[in-house]
C-alpha cells in the first residue's frame, strides 16, 4: 500500500509541476491569477504563524486577544500584498512574444519546482523538517538563484536571446507600441534585464577575476525575482504529496 501511494504521489507531483508550467506558457493571465490564489492559500496561515512566534521572541510575552486580532489584520494584509506581487512577477515571467523563450522558461520553471519539491520532501523524510513552513520562508532565494543560473546557462547556450542596450533602445524607438500589450512589455523588460545583466558583467570584469564574473552576475541578476513564485508552487505541490502519503496507514507521519 505504501509503495503504491508513493508511486501515485510521485506521478501526481510531476503532473502538477508540468501542468503549472504548461498553464504559464500558454495562458499567462490565468497563470498569474492562479499564482495569486496559490500564494494567498499558503500566506494567510503561514504569515500569521510566523508573526505569532515572533512576538514572544521580541516582546517576551504571547499575543493577547486584541493582539491576535491585530496580528490577523496585519498578516492578512501582508499576505495579500505578497500574493499580488507574486502574481505580477508570474505574469511578467511567462508573458512575451517570443515562443522559444516561453518554451524554455516553462521548462526551467518546471525543473526548479521539481528540485524544490525533491529537496523539501527529502528534508521532511530525513530530518523531520516542517516542509511547508521551511519552503515558504526559506526556499525563495535558493530557487531564485537556481532560476537565474538556468537563464544564464540557456542564454550562453543560445536557447534564450541575449540583448544589449543598443537592441533595447532600437526596440523602444521603433518596435514598442505607444500602448504596448502585456506580452510586448514583458518581452521588452526581458531584453532590458538581459542588457542590464550584460552591463553588470562588463563592470564586474574590471574589478574581479573573469572566472568569478558569472557567479556574481547570476546572484546580482533580477532573474532571481521569480524565486518566491517558484517557492509557493513548490509548497503547494509538497502539500498535495504529503496529504496523499498521509492516506496510507503504513506511511503516516506528522503533517507539514
Amino acid at each position: 500500500m505504501r509503495i503504491f501511494v508513493n508511486i501515485l504521489a510521485f506521478a501526481v507531483e510531476v503532473a502538477l509541476i508540468v501542468g503549472f508550467a504548461y498553464i504559464g506558457a500558454h495562458a499567462p493571465e490565468a497563470f498569474a491569477l492562479l499564482t495569486i490564489g496559490v500564494a494567498l492559500t499558503a500566506a494567510i496561515s503561514l504569515e500569521y504563524a510566523r508573526f505569532a512566534h515572533e512576538i514572544p521572541f521580541y516582546f517576551g510575552e504571547a499575543l493577547s486577544g486584541i493582539g491576535r486580532a491585530a496580528a490577523r489584520v496585519w498578516t492578512t494584509s501582508e499576505a495579500l500584498f505578497k500574493s499580488a506581487v507574486a502574481g505580477f512577477v508570474a505574469l511578467l515571467t511567462f508573458s512575451g512574444t517570443n515562443p522559444d523563450r516561453l518554451y524554455w522558461t516553462a521548462i526551467l520553471f518546471a525543473i526548479c519546482v521539481f528540485v524544490g519539491t525533491t529537496l523539501l520532501l527529502r528534508l521532511k523524510l530525513s530530518w523531520g523538517m516542517l516542509a511547508v513552513r521551511w519552503g515558504y520562508f526559506r526556499l525563495s532565494l535558493p530557487l531564485g538563484i537556481l532560476y537565474s543560473a538556468g537563464v544564464y546557462a540557456l542564454t550562453q547556450a543560445g536557447k534564450l536571446p541575449s540583448a544589449g542596450f543598443g537592441d533595447v533602445a532600437y526596440d523602444a524607438t521603433f518596435n514598442l507600441a505607444r500602448n504596448p500589450s502585456v506580452a510586448d512589455a514583458s518581452e521588452f523588460l526581458f531584453k532590458l534585464t538581459q542588457a542590464t545583466d550584460g552591463l553588470i558583467a562588463a563592470l564586474l570584469g574590471t574589478v574581479i577575476p573573469a572566472d568569478y564574473v558569472p557567479a556574481v552576475q547570476i546572484v546580482a541578476s533580477t532573474n532571481i525575482l521569480p524565486g518566491f513564485v517558484l517557492a509557493v508552487y513548490t509548497v503547494a505541490v509538497v502539500r498535495v504529496v504529503l496529504a496523499m502519503q498521509w492516506l496510507a496507514p503504513a506511511a503516516r507521519h506528522e503533517p507539514a
